[in-house]
């Protein structure tokens, strides 16, 4: 049975929250924005909140498909930095930014096409043309936004995360702005609805990138690592260690969140009330989720730095230190979800028919708050150790194997309605929660040099 020491150690504590207290400033705005989308666009009418909610959907897959391969940045800057190899997690920036024009172009193609994806799944008439509007919008913002992602992914490597926490703040207040002048029409702007929604989103988006390159440009933070020294073509060698690291990371999130997306349109075949309370229900949870998962950001930048140091030990006993933080935090979160279900609801809505069926959803979200906290943590501690092919699996079982296969069956097949569908949501996150503490027992442990042998005259004992 392991000590407390070996669960949770007050200096690494200290670290995961240093780096990652900007860090979960930067998700809750970043969150902001979407809660101000939710809101903004419920405020114009149901069929718009339902529209963003369906294209926002589909949004966040394509969106993380290239997000997680670019997340193999922190944890290669990460051990580069920790082994004082500056010029190395310069070059792999430098990479990754090719990477990301790379994989941004074809993704944001896709989302014009993505109108029989909405219509796959029986979403009625005009939700479908709005949606495929929101869609088509906000995907102008990806390239930018993939640029923006890389320089701070380099920034979490380096435990320099200030900055992604103010350029998030600036972006939350402009969002806002822009919503209200292209979703309602003010300011001399016509009326778009979720089209407006969808280009005030790709507005922010870009502009947040080139703040960011204005920032690491001239910051001494970032002059060891040398990143505008020189210019460089793609390395092939280099962009295959990223994807060999970053498209598995990709393929896990896409894994988890596709799964909740999905369950939001299949929320849609059910009618536009359930979609619309299910959206205020995964919106508010999704909320809470990003203090965890920046926690676990944060880990991965601190394992990592261990480990370039040679210090393995030390990276394991961080690795569950931020467990039990993520895992502290959410079970607080889920207390205050069952508590206050009915205030935060009307926060969101007060349409009747949509808070009924929000405040059963509310509380299944209460009930995987804490297994959800379980896993983030653990697939950011196994990051920083450059473990993310196995995890994959491990992802794709739980979600998809699990998860939506017990969705799709009692909430659509068997008929029992939308608390079913987010049962089999639960019942997913507590299996990958399961797995992958064990991968991180495993892959953790395994690290552990072995102790050299004590010898006498040259002669082992």
């Amino acid at each position: 049975m392991k000590s407390f020491k070996t669960l949770f150690n007050k200096e690494h504590a200290g670290s995961i929250l240093s780096i990652g207290w900007p860090l979960i400033i930067n998700n809750l705005a970043i969150m902001s924005m979407n809660l101000a989308d939710t809101i903004m666009s419920g405020q114009h009418s149901t069929d718009t909140l339902a529209a963003v909610a369906a294209g926002g959907a589909v949004w966040t897959i394509l969106f993380l498909t290239g997000m997680g391969i670019i997340m193999a940045l922190s944890p290669i800057t990460a051990q580069y930095f920790g082994k004082n190899e500056f010029t190395k997690a310069g070059h792999y920036l430098r990479q990754t930014l090719w990477l990301a024009v790379m994989v941004s172009i074809p993704l944001a193609i896709a989302g014009q096409y993505c109108e029989t994806v909405f219509e796959a799944f029986n979403l009625e008439p005009e939700i479908v043309e709005l949606a495929d509007g929101y869609l088509s919008a906000i995907v102008y913002g990806l390239p930018l936004s993939y640029v923006y992602m890389s320089f701070r992914m380099s920034s979490e490597g380096i435990g320099h995360t200030r900055p992604v926490m103010y350029i998030s703040l600036l972006a939350a207040v402009l969002n806002v702005f822009l919503n209200w002048a292209l979703i309602y029409g003010h300011f001399g702007f016509p009326e778009l609805g979720a089209v407006g929604c969808g280009i005030a989103s790709a507005i922010t988006l870009s502009l947040m990138a080139i703040v960011m390159l204005w920032y690491v440009s001239g910051h001494y933070r970032y002059k060891p690592l040398k990143i505008f020294s020189h210019f460089e073509w793609p390395s092939a060698s280099s962009i295959y260690e990223i994807l060999k690291l970053g498209f598995p990371i990709g393929v896990s999130i896409v894994a988890e969140v596709g799964l909740f997306s999905c369950a939001a349109l299949l929320m849609g075949s059910l009618g536009k009330n359930i979609i619309a309370a299910h959206q205020v229900a995964i919106n508010y949870a999704a909320f809470m989720f990003m203090v965890p998962f920046a926690m676990s950001m944060a880990n991965t930048s601190v394992v990592g730095q261990l480990l370039g140091q040679g210090k393995v030990r030390e990276a394991r006993t961080a690795g569950h230190t931020g467990m039990v933080l993520a895992t502290g935090f959410m079970t607080v979160s889920a207390l205050i979800m069952i508590v206050f279900a009915t205030q935060i609801i009307g926060f969101y809505t007060d349409d009747p028919a949509v808070a009924k069926v929000a405040i059963g959803l509310l509380g299944m979200a209460a009930a995987f708050q804490i297994v959800d906290g379980i896993q983030v943590a653990a697939s950011g501690a196994l990051r920083g150790f450059k473990d993310t092919q196995i995890p994959m699996y491990m992802n794709l079982f739980s979600y998809w194997a699990i998860g939506f296969v017990v969705a799709w069956y009692l909430g659509i097949h068997k008929s029992m309605g939308p608390n079913m569908v987010w049962f089999g949501l639960v019942i997913g996150l507590a299996v990958a929660a399961v797995l992958l503490t064990w991968r991180f027992e495993v892959v953790s442990r395994r690290a552990i040099p072995a102790p050299v042998p004590e010898t006498i005259s040259g002669s082992a004992v």
